[in-house]
């Protein structure tokens, strides 16, 4: 009995410290609760403007990546052409250069004296006196 007695004493001061216990916990974690939770809220926010500034971010990066494939696009149809325009500067050099040989033969060709048999092949009285020529080709009145 006496033992009864002394475990129910024990078992409602436990219970009484227990339920104080229990309240000083709430008392004190309750504010730290809320602390948290609004801690929580904020770091919510923090985290939606991010994914919002990471979007931004990744739709200026998707923009800047296809300036950059059109600059290189551009570019290397810029090599074409500037590869085909020496090319022709190339030919056109090579065929000035042939034309300049070729004057420089017919040049050649044109300075010497007309050989003594082709100029009697051709030759005419108007052609050994050039007054006579004149004076064919004048017109008449």
């Amino acid at each position: 009995m006496v033992f009864k007695k002394l475990f129910g004493w024990l078992t409602g001061s436990a219970g009484l410290v227990v339920l104080g216990a229990l309240l000083l916990w709430f008392g004190f974690a309750s504010p730290r609760l809320d602390l948290i939770a609004q801690q929580l809220d904020t770091a919510q926010v923090e985290v939606r403007k991010l994914e919002v500034e990471q979007d931004k971010a990744l739709a200026e990066l998707d923009f800047k990546r296809e300036q950059l494939r059109e600059t290189v696009a551009a570019t290397e149809q810029f090599i074409k052409l500037q590869q085909q325009l020496d090319k022709q500067d190339r030919q056109q050099r090579q065929m000035i250069e042939q034309l300049r040989k070729q004057d420089e033969t017919i040049n050649n060709y044109l300075n010497q004296p007309v050989p003594d048999a082709i100029g009697r092949l051709y030759e005419r009285k108007e052609t050994r006196n050039p007054s006579d020529y004149r004076a064919n080709t004048a017109p008449k009145n």
